[in-house]
């Protein structure tokens, strides 16, 4: 006979402090918002301490449910703005995450082993019912956690998260799976076709490096936006991430004796992770079994807009499914764009990634028309070539925090971990990640742009699925790009696309033409581009990254990225946060603060600048 059903004898700790309400500025909470969010609180609580699932622990499960429910209700997004808003939205989410991982061990408790999977019928029926229950749980605790994250901020909260997101894992992987789900529902690992074991998967991997440098360059011939024959254009050096230490990149790049330092492609730097051998990020399948039902932060705009990047006037920020993500834009894409399998297909001809890539940008073959254009340039002669068409990007968010699964697939690059003077000797109020870099993933279509701007932080870009084009600026070229005023002032004006389109067709638009600003539009008495004629005269480095490079690329070095094939990248910040001020602008930074995110400020003689450039400096 299988064994009555017991109430759990799962152990209950205290609240952790991280979940505890004492963590939230209250005060600056509306006093309905902190009424709710006590309540909730309160009844939470209650609910931890509950050991029966008869009438009275059925009350305090649901009192619980109405209580967190409401506090989160109070604090939906669209209610209030505050940040002190989002973390008590952030809060109660988690909350509600850990009622929905309680209530299935009250309400079920845990099989005997008489309930176990091959005991009796009706003992297989209760075990069933619980790991249902179990399933149900962790998708909607999942779901509030995602939602806490993307609300609060993965840096704030991904802490407080993680017990939970585990637990939730834990749920999961004991749920039970029928037959006919049970391709979809599980996460093993793939192999690397034609392997069997990692080091077959390994060795396949060293192969394939073998002629990455050949592939590389076939890219190089057929991208568009590779540069031949211009005054000051460079390839972007490469050597193998073998055959430097730590020390060596520190005092060849990190500190070289002549300023500023440069980049270089490492070539090989993930060749061992598992991202690329025995579990490929190129296998979209992967992906969506290990988190397709996690919501994460994805940027849309329409293709006509591809150049413009976060400037673009259709540009918006949602939340969908990793899952639609990959099904609806990333798949599709690949099918379009000479990929086979949910990865990069290598052997693709140079014309057939012309086409991919036109078809992506909607330009018509030997058209030299802009697709869209720049805060800060003309509208081109033909606009209409991709038009509305929806494109998404998940861009620069921290999704190996959400996903820790997808986190084992990668190692953090040894050159992270050195640091440069400026770093070292950073004031107390500075940021510095000098044991944890800012880790952040890149996923989109072909013809993903990222528009050019530079960052506060040091930067290892490591290619994981596809190619990217990349152009980069010398920090010492500044003056060169013109930056945009105010909060964006760490962006060019300048849309790269259109500027060397517009080059090589020869057009030079009417005297008098307008130009967009930041915040509004003013006539210029001077054709375009030659009122930007400093720009086609900065040195630059270009190049074209694929699967397992790492490109280095210094702090506050203007980069432009542009996706040639559906891409995967992950990037490393470390170092000290330092912004890149403009000496002559209006805005005054308070000293002791920093400039957040490198804002263009300018500050008074004795502020700490590291290093100055003609008309900009950086500093803490």
């Amino acid at each position: 006979r299988s064994a009555p059903l017991m109430p759990p004898k799962r152990p209950r700790s205290p609240p952790p402090s991280s979940l505890a309400l004492e963590r939230l500025p209250i005060k600056d909470l509306p006093a309905s918002i902190a009424r709710a969010l006590k309540e909730g609180q309160n009844s939470l609580l209650e609910l931890r301490q509950t050991r029966s699932a008869d009438a009275h622990g059925n009350a305090i499960l649901l009192a619980a449910k109405q209580g967190v429910d409401a506090a989160r209700e109070s604090t939906f997004p669209f209610l209030d703005d505050s940040a002190a808003a989002r973390d008590a939205y952030a809060l109660s989410s988690l909350w509600w995450a850990e009622v929905c991982l309680i209530e299935p061990q009250l309400l079920h408790g845990e099989p005997t082993s008489a309930e176990a999977p091959g005991g009796n019928a009706s003992g297989a029926a209760v075990c069933f019912a619980l790991r249902e229950a179990q399933r149900g749980a962790a998708a909607a605790a999942l779901r509030a956690c995602d939602l806490a994250l993307l609300r609060g901020g993965v840096d704030e909260w991904a802490g407080a998260a993680a017990p939970l997101m585990k637990w939730a894992a834990d749920l999961q992987a004991r749920a039970p799976v029928s037959p006919s789900s049970a391709h979809s529902a599980s996460t093993p690992a793939p192999v690397v076709s034609g392997s069997t074991t990692a080091n077959s998967a390994l060795a396949a991997a060293v192969d394939a490096a073998a002629t990455a440098e050949a592939e590389q360059r076939r890219w190089e011939t057929s991208c568009r936006q590779y540069v031949r024959g211009r005054r000051g254009g460079r390839s972007l050096p490469r050597l193998s991430a073998s055959s430097l230490s730590p020390s060596d990149f520190q005092s060849r790049y990190l500190t070289p004796s002549k300023p500023p330092p440069e980049p270089v492609v490492l070539a090989g730097l993930a060749a061992d992770w598992p991202a690329l051998t025995t579990r490929p990020w190129s296998d979209f399948e992967y992906l969506r079994r290990l988190g397709g039902s996690r919501l994460v932060p994805v940027e849309t705009f329409a293709a006509r807009d591809a150049t413009r990047g976060y400037l673009g006037g259709s540009w918006e920020r949602t939340v969908m499914s990793l899952e639609e993500l990959i099904g609806m834009v990333v798949l599709p894409s690949a099918e379009a764009g000479g990929c086979a399998g949910g990865g990069v297909r290598g052997d693709a001809s140079a014309e057939g990634r012309e086409k991919a890539e036109a078809e992506w940008d909607g330009s018509a073959s030997g058209d030299t028309s802009c697709v869209g254009v720049r805060e800060g340039l003309p509208s081109g002669a033909n606009d209409e070539g991709g038009g509305d068409r929806l494109c998404a990007y998940l861009a620069q968010y921290q999704l190996l925090e959400q996903l820790p699964d997808l986190r084992r697939d990668i190692l953090v690059p040894s050159f992270c971990g050195v640091l440069a003077p400026e770093d070292t000797s950073a004031p107390p109020w500075c940021e510095v990640r000098n044991e944890a870099p800012l880790i952040s993933a890149w996923l989109g279509p072909a013809g993903t742009v990222s528009p050019l701007h530079n960052d506060p932080y040091h930067n290892i870009l490591v290619q994981v699925v596809g190619y990217k084009y990349v152009r980069i600026y010398g920090s010492d070229q500044t003056h060169r790009v013109y930056p945009l005023d105010g909060e964006r002032c760490n962006t060019s004006r300048i849309d790269l696309d259109e500027f060397e389109r517009t080059l090589e067709a020869g057009v030079r638009p009417e005297a008098g033409a307008h130009r967009h600003q930041h915040g509004g539009v003013e006539p210029t008495d001077r054709p375009w581009p030659e009122c930007f004629s400093l720009f086609e005269e900065a040195p630059f480095w270009q190049g074209v990254i694929g699967p397992g490079d790492g490109l280095y690329i210094p702090r506050h070095a203007w980069h432009y990225v542009r996706s040639l094939t559906p891409s995967f990248s992950v990037s490393f910040w470390w170092g000290a946060r330092m912004g890149l001020a403009r000496v002559d602008a209006e805005c005054r930074q308070e000293k002791g603060t920093g400039p957040a995110g490198g804002a263009a400020a300018a500050y008074d003689g004795d502020e700490q600048a590291v290093y100055s450039h003609p008309q900009f400096r950086a500093v803490y």
